[in-house]
């Protein structure tokens, strides 16, 4: 039989037992911890990590922003999207490691908790995110930033990865064709942009002329782009149609002395011109063989006289260029350093000498302006409006490589604004010819020959 005190150790050990229970109890069902919460950083505040090579973005972080890529015409990388935060934000360049699928304005969010944040040739990218990390939240629209391609250049960091639009004059390269590394100029100056292999409009002809180009701003090393998604995202410009003057079959309208095309007529396999100063046609090899063809002719453009102060002109003369819009001339300095008298059929032996083109303080330089013989011998002979219609190219320093200038043919209200009754300026319009002078300078301590550096002409090509 037990007793009392039996009874009571029993009991007091039954319940230390219950409560050791209740407190086991207890630790495997704590309090619920909150889940951590995920903040999204602006692409600005994301670019800042960037202060090396490769780096690791904290924990908890996401990004929001607009595709503005298009993987469907395949001009860009399968597994890389472009994002903008919005209209005027910043872009930034993620690469996925799968192909995407993403469409062009997708709102779209990424998760890059500790996720790496590298600088890859220029650019800063948010590097091999796992696919699941992306998901698409919305949609919206992305506005392109109007601008130019120096302020592209000036601000390439900042508007990496954003897309732009510029009122582009030319597209050039790829024999013609979206294909390769392209150029693309506006008044400002010129980029490239890039079309790859596989791109579906990869192959198809370059427009004759194009008036806007818009699309995102890519940095590769020293090169700076301006990729276009599509094919639309080039505008056709103004002019449809090309004719190239590339002076084969140069004829001199003196049989005496075959090399010299100037003072007076010639003509070309293409058009009919006449000359004012001393304007030779030589083969390419005779000056200038590092950097034209040594077996056709060239047009070379030398001083007007000596001690002259008269551009050297070259003065086209046709009847087929109404309606034209823009003219191109293709153009170098020439390494010439002498003018033979015999070449102009004078029957004189004498050579001057010219003097050597000096980087220093020496340019190249060209202007085009439209014809108006003073003598009134045209009906819209148009004096003291020209010379406000003259336009020029750059100032260049380097000779032996050839340059283009584009000259926009005036419009009838820019004639009569510059002076010109009506009935003139629709005589011109019918009938348009044009000067092509050569500015540029050869100084030296020569006095006789110091005005015009030598030009040697490439091409004309005439846009309508």
């Amino acid at each position: 039989m037990k007793t009392n005190s039996t009874v009571k150790h029993i009991l007091l050990a039954f319940m230390i037992t219950c409560s050791m229970a209740a407190c086991k109890k207890d630790k495997t069902n704590p309090e619920p911890t909150p889940p951590v919460e995920v903040k999204s950083m602006t692409f600005a505040e994301v670019k800042a990590l960037s202060t090396g090579a490769s780096v690791k973005v904290p924990d908890s972080k996401k990004i929001k922003g607009i595709v503005i890529s298009d993987v469907s015409a395949k001009n860009i990388d399968s597994k890389t999207v472009i994002l903008q935060e919005a209209s005027d934000k910043p872009g930034i360049v993620v690469t996925f490691d799968a192909a995407q699928t993403f469409a062009v304005n997708d709102e779209v969010e990424v998760t890059i908790s500790n996720q790496t944040l590298a600088q890859v040739d220029g650019e800063v990218v948010l590097q091999n995110i796992p696919a699941a990390n992306a998901k698409k939240t919305g949609t919206g629209t992305i506005t392109a930033k109007e601008t130019t391609i120096a302020n592209v250049l000036a601000n390439k960091a900042a508007l990496n990865g954003t897309l732009v639009k510029i009122a582009a004059t030319e597209m050039t390269g790829g024999n013609g064709k979206f294909t390769g590394t392209l150029n693309v100029k506006d008044a400002s100056g010129e980029l490239s942009t890039q079309v790859l292999t596989g791109a579906t409009f990869a192959g198809s002809s370059l427009p004759v002329s194009v008036s806007v180009l818009t699309g995102i701003v890519r940095i590769s090393g020293s090169t700076v782009r301006i990729d276009i998604r599509k094919v639309n995202d080039v505008t056709i410009g103004a002019v449809t149609r090309i004719l190239t003057e590339n002076f084969e079959n140069i004829a001199s309208w003196n049989p005496d002395a075959p090399k010299y095309i100037g003072d007076g007529d010639f003509t070309t396999a293409f058009g009919h011109y006449w000359a004012q100063g001393n304007i030779f046609k030589y083969p390419g090899n005779l000056y200038d063989g590092n950097f034209t063809t040594a077996s056709r002719d060239y047009v070379y453009i030398f001083q007007a006289s000596q001690q002259g102060t008269t551009s050297p002109t070259f003065v086209t003369d046709y009847t087929n260029l109404q309606g034209v819009k823009t003219i191109k001339v293709t153009f170098a300095g020439s390494k010439a350093d002498k003018l033979v008298q015999a070449d102009m059929g004078t029957g004189s032996n004498d050579i001057y000498n010219l003097n050597v083109f000096n980087e220093a303080v020496d340019h190249l330089q060209i202007g085009i302006l439209p014809r108006s013989p003073s003598d009134g011998a045209y009906p819209y002979s148009i004096p003291n409006v020209i010379e406000k219609l003259l336009k020029t190219s750059e100032q260049y320093k380097k000779v032996g490589e050839f340059y283009t200038f584009t000259y926009t043919v005036p419009t009838k209200a820019e004639l009569i604004a510059a002076g010109s009754d009506e009935a003139k300026a629709n005589a011109w319009l019918a009938k348009p010819n044009f000067f092509i002078q050569n500015y540029s300078t050869r100084k030296g301590p020569d006095p006789d020959w110091q005005l015009q550096a030598p030009i040697v002409l490439n091409k004309i090509e005439f846009g309508f």
